[in-house]
């Protein structure tokens, strides 16, 4: 019977990280790129009962957003210098979520230092792309996190990015 749920457990945190990543690679080709807006504004949302929802925020900030509702807590290490390759790392989540004139901060990987997700952008000519790398950890009764997952996406091509890196 563990063992079960144990299978269970894994199969449901697996679907989970997927998920997530998917969502992400979605809200930064809605938002064409990785923008890093600051939101302008709150305002009442019309899906969730009035809760309020941050206005004019960019892919990061609304990348962010997503984690934190989601309870994301992992943390892993980006790539760095591989094939030429500039990678990204955000390590706070809870930068740039609120109406501030700042936005979310992200940094060069460094080797060694771990951070929330990462994200590299490769461009050709007037297209784009991004690699995102979410990690997270599989959870079992008794046992505990015990194996790291590092979760990679790609997204499509896009046209004219207003991001900025």
């Amino acid at each position: 019977m563990l063992i079960f749920s144990g299978f269970i457990i894994i199969t449901i945190n697996y679907n989970k990280v997927f998920k997530a990543k998917n969502t992400v690679i979605t809200i930064i080709e809605k938002n064409n790129g990785m923008t890093n807006k600051a939101a302008i504004s709150t305002d009442r949302s019309s899906i969730k009962d009035g809760e309020q929802v941050l206005v004019g925020a960019g892919a990061m900030q609304t990348i962010n957003l997503y984690l934190l509702g989601l309870n994301y807590s992992g943390t892993g290490i980006c790539p760095t210098g591989q094939q030429g390759e500039t990678w990204y790392g955000v390590s706070d989540l809870e930068s740039g979520v609120v109406p501030s004139p700042g936005g979310v901060n992200y940094i060069q990987a460094q080797g060694g230092q771990k951070y929330a997700y990462c994200f590299a952008k490769f461009k050709s000519g007037d297209y784009a792309y991004y690699k995102v790398k979410l990690f997270f950890y599989m959870d079992l009764p008794i046992i505990g996190s015990f194996i790291p997952i590092d979760v990679d996406g790609t997204t499509a091509n896009l046209r004219n990015v207003q991001d900025g890196i």
